[in-house]
């Protein structure tokens, strides 16, 4: 694995040096759990570097190096994703139609990533009730199980496109519909399967619409996956406004016997310049009691140094609350510190 990352930042800095490239990343670290000497701990759930290099109009090469979770512990740096990605009818000057083939070490999710809350938690977070893990969404997608190269097509035709993805060793494969069939609306069908379990592999549709109400914009979102080889199902939905840079959204979803499990609603304002200021209250109804946390905290960007702080009240110690979006995470009550980054 680091002969990889050698061999891949060898050939992306000389294709730097003849191509125009770009640089960029993000790097967050904080203590969770102030206040309680059981669940005080450090953490930096983002450290990750991005290298682009456009080879052309049409073709580009990137990079992406993280040192996360385990690989931040264990001083590591990880070959995270490394593609190659040319847009076939744009180099032959064909304008209606567009053949973008990618290849490299990648995943590829065939999301829209329509949710409203910052954690996600209603989107991909169920428990796991049919052992399929704690992120069902993502699990039941990521049929990658080896890290062989890959390869993806997208054929684009007048605001839809269809999308295939499989990795070189012929174990898994995804296909998808996505599509603007509207203006502010989207929308994305996918189907994702071991290439020896085909017919029994994982339905993924989602879509989302945005719009204006007066001088309100406002967002749904719904998605609804199916695993046909377990029968499991999950589906979420929501509802965010902004109006006069304060932003109102709860978002909502469930799966299997929990048909209404998740609840996350957020109260936010930008009033302040530079500022970002939130109340976050997370509710489970398959647990016997509902109220899961409050999140109360707040972030001020000094151009592109951020600092932020915040403080969860938890029904109880074993309660996790998801903190800064959805990177990182702590139990109980407490307080919590951080600073993000951007490149």
């Amino acid at each position: 694995r680091k002969l990889s990352i050698i061999l891949a930042l060898l050939l992306l800095s000389g294709v730097f040096v003849f191509a125009e490239a770009s640089v960029n990343g993000e790097f967050m670290f904080g203590v969770t759990g102030i206040g309680s000497a059981a669940n005080l701990g450090s953490a930096a759930p983002k450290a990750e570097i991005n290298l682009k290099a456009a080879l052309d109009d049409n073709t580009t090469v990137a990079i992406e190096l993280d040192a996360e979770g385990s690989d931040w512990t264990n001083k590591n740096i990880a070959l995270d994703d490394f593609r190659v990605t040319s847009n076939l009818t744009g180099a032959l000057g064909i304008e209606a139609v567009d053949l973008i083939i990618t290849a490299g070490l990648f995943d590829n999710y065939f999301l829209n990533w329509n949710y409203v809350s910052r954690s996600a938690e209603e989107y991909y977070y169920p428990n796991s009730e049919s052992g399929q893990g704690w992120d069902y969404t993502l699990t039941i997608m990521k049929t990658q199980t080896t890290t062989d190269l890959a390869a993806a097509i997208d054929l684009g035709v007048m605001g839809y496109n269809l999308k295939f993805w499989s990795d070189f060793k012929g174990e898994a494969m995804a296909a998808a519909i996505a599509g603007t069939p509207i203006e502010g609306a989207n929308f994305i069908v996918a189907y994702f399967a071991k290439y020896n379990a085909v017919s029994t592999g994982a339905v993924h549709a989602e879509a989302g619409y945005k719009f204006a109400a007066g001088p309100a914009e406002v967002f749904i979102p719904a998605s609804f996956d199916y695993d046909l080889g377990s029968s499991a199902y999950h589906w979420s939905s929501g509802l965010a406004v902004d109006f006069n840079q304060v932003h109102l959204a709860a978002g909502f979803g469930g799966w299997n016997t929990t048909v209404f499990k998740d609840l996350n609603v957020e109260l936010s304002t930008s009033l302040v310049e530079n500022a970002d200021i939130y109340a976050i209250a997370d509710f489970d109804f398959s647990t016997t009691t509902a109220f899961q946390s409050v999140d109360l905290g707040g972030k001020y960007n000094f151009g592109a140094f951020g600092l932020g702080a915040g403080y969860v009240v938890a029904a109880d110690d074993a309660t996790t609350t998801i903190l800064w979006g959805d990177n990182n995470s702590m139990k109980g009550s407490g307080m919590y510190l951080y600073a993000d980054i951007d490149l």
